[in-house]
């Protein structure tokens, strides 16, 4: 095999070239009797170097952002560090669905800008690694961001094209504040009793590395350090001091209580599901369709109870609020009741069959002209608003167009939307009022 001159590359680790214990060949693809050169192959106590020095960065980053960005920051950052600690590797997938179960923020924008923030100053924010019709792609990030001496080629394994599972975080602590993270990391990294002051400073969260506490901080920092202690993960002693406790002498402990307490809430979620699904679906619907004809039968006992003349005068205001909502508030207001009737039980297109059947033809046409004059005065943006939500409120719940003793709408409707304001006019006039489209076209030609 032939060897080139090239020497050993090594690992950039907190800004020294340093020299590895183990080496890779880099064999030449298109003759493999030519090895270009060995390359640095990082083992796991040189990849947790490379991550002590990226959380020092990190530390430093944190202070040049304001509070009300570190919060964010610290919590992907850590995210991110964590995965590479547990992979052993200084480069690693970084999804935003992960991290959104990593890092407790549900915002993924936000946790978009702190991996741009992270670009650079921590590492390097590889995006050529996601490809958007893999949905198992994503992009990576990788410390440090430096290229191997006198070459262009990167000492990086191949792109990765899988996002592993999300792992819990080990700054991820249930129903305790967001700042409880960062309190006991903060003591933590202590390693002994410290106050109040010095741990908020350790943790970040005040203006600056040798700013003091505020009346408003204090009562925050407190708040939190008494949820820690009460999961005891700190504890605090005479004097005043807080330290870690034995249970979260590693971050690893405190991921495994957090696990051991959503899996204890999954085995009783599960148990609460299983003893539903004995009782029966079936049963629980009778009961509820029972409940809801009881209450159904009662509304129309108070509505036969009132006299007909209030019932028409609440007839008429009720019409009258719903003619004055906007052509969405309309929808809405229908959208309501039609589920309200679903919820009962009624079918929404086996009711309107039956209205329509009820009404008498001849005020059933009455009607039609009179909404046919309505709907011709209507400004041109506003026929195809109302229309369009006829339209969709047919669509989605299966109701037939049309009225008894006239012809479809549906008709009329697609004119509607197409066609310019006169020739739409003219159609709708021709259908809808023949003897006014008679008399006006009488008078244009006299």
């Amino acid at each position: 095999m032939a060897v080139n001159s090239l020497s050993t590359k090594k690992n950039f680790i907190d800004g020294e070239w340093v020299a590895p214990r183990n080496a890779l060949p880099n064999i030449n693809p298109s003759d493999t009797s030519d090895i270009i050169g060995e390359y640095a192959h990082a083992e796991r106590d040189e990849a947790e170097a490379a991550i002590e020095a990226a959380q020092e960065r990190l530390r430093a980053l944190a202070w040049t952002v304001p509070v009300r960005r570190r919060h964010a920051l610290l919590l992907v950052g850590h995210a991110v560090l964590a995965r590479m600690a547990r992979t052993g590797s200084r480069r690693v997938p970084v999804p935003e669905r992960d991290l959104v179960l990593d890092t407790g923020l549900a915002d993924r924008k936000v946790i978009r800008a702190q991996l741009r923030l992270l670009d650079g100053p921590l590492g390097s924010l590889l995006r050529e690694t996601f490809t958007p019709r893999e949905a198992s792609s994503s992009f990576e990030f990788e410390i440090p961001p430096a290229p191997v001496q006198g070459g262009a080629v990167w000492e990086i394994p191949p792109p990765s094209r899988h996002a592993p599972l999300p792992q819990e975080s080990p700054g991820v602590l249930d129903d305790c504040p967001p700042m409880a993270c960062h309190l006991l990391r903060a003591a933590l990294l202590a390693g002994g009793p410290v106050g109040v002051v010095e741990l908020a400073r350790l943790a970040q969260v005040t203006d600056g590395p040798t700013d003091g506490v505020g009346p408003w901080l204090g009562r925050r920092v407190r708040r939190c350090l008494v949820a820690l202690a009460e999961r005891g993960l700190v504890v605090c002693d005479a004097d005043g001091l807080w330290s870690a406790t034995a249970r979260s002498e590693s971050v690893e402990g405190v991921r495994a209580a957090s696990a051991r307490g959503r899996a204890e809430r999954a085995v009783v979620v599960e148990a609460e599901r299983a003893v539903w699904r004995s009782r029966g679906v079936r049963a629980w619907n009778a009961a509820r369709a029972a409940a809801a004809k009881r209450e159904m039968v009662r509304q129309r006992q108070w509505w036969g109870s009132l006299p007909a003349d209030e019932r028409v005068r609440r007839r008429e205001a009720w019409r009258a609020r719903f003619d004055d909502l906007s052509v969405a508030g309309q929808q809405a207001v229908k959208t309501r009741l039609v589920e309200r009737d679903r919820w009962r039980g009624l079918d929404p297109a086996q009711r309107h069959r039956e209205w329509i059947a009820g009404q008498d033809p001849v005020e059933a046409q009455r009607r039609a002209t009179e909404r046919a004059v309505w709907f011709a005065a209507l400004a041109p943006p506003l026929q195809v608003a109302y229309a369009q939500a006829w339209e969709a409120h047919r669509r989605t719940y299966g109701i037939a167009r049309g009225t008894p003793g006239g012809g479809s709408t549906g008709a009329t409707a697609s004119r509607v939307l197409p066609d310019t304001r006169a020739v739409r006019d003219a159609r709708f006039l021709q259908d809808q009022l023949p003897e006014l489209a008679a008399t006006l076209t009488r008078h244009s030609s006299a």
